[in-house]
């Protein structure tokens, strides 16, 4: 309901295709394995997590079915490293117009005046820290 029928539609026409069989691959050896690695010998994504030092603001909706809030917390608190995290449920009971999912966190109506504000109060904070720091 936040996204436009027409904007919708030409989504799934232009930027949605079929996974290549490589991709389906890997995928499938995540699961079975419970490894997220890059190719069959590369480093495990989810043990990288922690190594990662920059500052982090995660957000996903509750009607993602690809990253819903459940894994974006606990991907988030695997950031063990990151000086500065944050988690933004972009939901109705955080104030904003809609539930959002996967699609509509970019092509959404309401995204205008629901999220990029509160993305811009993040960096405006995290700039002012970082000057704070450099005092």
């Amino acid at each position: 309901d936040n996204v436009e029928a027409t904007t919708y539609r030409r989504a799934l026409l232009n930027a949605v295709s079929e996974p290549a069989p490589r991709e389906l691959a890997q995928w499938r050896s995540w699961l079975e394995g419970n490894r997220y690695r890059a190719g069959d010998d590369g480093p495990d994504y989810r043990e990288a997590l922690g190594a990662i030092s920059s500052p982090l603001l995660f957000i996903c909706g509750p009607r993602d079915p690809f990253s819903p809030p459940s894994m974006a917390k606990e991907t988030l608190e695997a950031c063990i490293q990151a000086r500065t995290r944050a988690l933004l449920v972009a939901s109705r009971q955080e104030g904003l117009a809609a539930n959002y999912g996967h699609l509509d966190m970019l092509l959404g109506r309401s995204v205008a005046r629901d999220l990029q504000p509160r993305v811009q109060t993040w960096l405006e904070a995290l700039d002012e820290e970082e000057r704070e720091l450099d005092q």
